[in-house]
This record gives C-alpha cells, sequence and structure tokens, in this order.
C-alpha cells in the first residue's frame, strides 16, 4: 500500500476527495490507514499524513509540522478552516498535498521553502493566502485559484522559480507588494479588470511577465 501510494497523483488524490464525499466513512477508514490522523509531527515520524486541527479549533497550529523532512503527501481534515503560519514551512519532501473545500485561510509562511511541492488547486472556499505563504516553492508550477480567493498578501509566492503562469480570479480585491517577484519563469499573468492599476505599480510580478488584463 505504501509503495503504492509513492506514486499518487494529484489528480488522484482529487479523485480520493470526491470519493471520500459520497462514502465517507468507508474512505475514512482508508485514509485513517495509510495517512495517519494527527495534530502535530515535527519529529518526522510519518510520510502521509492527514492534518486535524488542534483540539477545540478548526485550525491547524502554528508550526505544527515545520521542517520535516520526511513528509511527502498531506490529505488536510475537512474539518480545518485555517492552517496556521509556518504550519508546513521547510517540509523539503513535501510533494503533494489535498486541500479541503472547508479551508478559508493559508496563514503566513505556511508552505514556506517547500521545495518540491509541485501543483496547488486552491478550493473555492479560500478567502486569503497570508504573506511568505509559498515563498521559495520553487518546483510549483501549477497554481490553480478558487472563485471565493479576495487576497493574495506580501511576497506569497516570492521566488516560486517554475511558476509560467497564473491566473487571478474575478473574486480578488487586492494582491500586496511582491506577491509573485523574483519568478524568473513566469511569463504571463492574467488579472480581472478592477485590479488593473497594479499594473502600474510594477511590483506585483516581475517586470518581463506579460500582464493581460481581462475587461
Amino acid at each position: 500500500m505504501y509503495n503504492f501510494i509513492q506514486f499518487m497523483s494529484l489528480d488522484t488524490l482529487t479523485l480520493v476527495q470526491k470519493i471520500r464525499d459520497y462514502e465517507p466513512s468507508i474512505v475514512k477508514i482508508i485514509l485513517d490507514y495509510v495517512f495517519i490522523p494527527c495534530s502535530e509531527d515535527k519529529e518526522g515520524k510519518y510520510k502521509y499524513i492527514r492534518p486535524v486541527p488542534k483540539s477545540g479549533t478548526h485550525t491547524i497550529s502554528e508550526k505544527a509540522f515545520s521542517n520535516n523532512k520526511t513528509l511527502e503527501c498531506v490529505i488536510i481534515d475537512n474539518s480545518v478552516k485555517t492552517i496556521g503560519d509556518f504550519a508546513f514551512a521547510g517540509c523539503s519532501n513535501l510533494n503533494y498535498i489535498m486541500i479541503p473545500e472547508s479551508l478559508k485561510t493559508i496563514g503566513y509562511g505556511a508552505f514556506q521553502n517547500c521545495a518540491s511541492l509541485k501543483k496547488l488547486i486552491k478550493p473555492n472556499t479560500l478567502e486569503t493566502i497570508c504573506g511568505w505563504a509559498f515563498e521559495n516553492c520553487s518546483s510549483l508550477t501549477n497554481i490553480i485559484f478558487g472563485n471565493s480567493l479576495k487576497s493574495i498578501c506580501d511576497f506569497s509566492f516570492c521566488n516560486c522559480l517554475s511558476i509560467t503562469q497564473v491566473i487571478i480570479p474575478n473574486s480578488v480585491e487586492r494582491i500586496q507588494l511582491y506577491s509573485f517577484m523574483n519568478c524568473p519563469n513566469l511569463q504571463v499573468a492574467s488579472i480581472p479588470k478592477h485590479l488593473e492599476k497594479i499594473e502600474i505599480k510594477k511590483d506585483i510580478f516581475p517586470e518581463h511577465t506579460k500582464v493581460i488584463v481581462r475587461t
């Protein structure tokens, strides 16, 4: 079972999410066997986990899994609404993460320095990506934002060397300074009309990035 999980793609994880929505009790048995439920693992005991909130909250605690070099694959529990500051920072071998539809906020530096993370699909419930959230995620190539996103804070995707394009959804109300700075392969950024003024500042995206304003 563990050898098979090593080859799971993000698309497979998405399929698991859909199955979980229809047959939660059955899938929970499977997930609890492979993806260990825990609220903290800084020692690197497990490769595959299902992070659960700190008791009495809907939040993955600050630095709960930070600098865990063992961690490779994460399916975040459906009860989580907030990923705390630096919760997964420095998890350099973290390849895949499934983010639940319950999530509203990704905290400061939550996935900072996760150099192996390749793809992210943000849920439609997500509203805020705090500063430095994905800074130095050098392998991140594909980002899909949900339709409820309102804020992309400063330096949130700074030094993401592999991103080639980004589409900012119409729901976004603000993008703060240097959100996508030092992304040398970011060729195209598509933004809604009401954010057109950010193109004038030239401090959100790299200078070489072509900014397309959607009408």
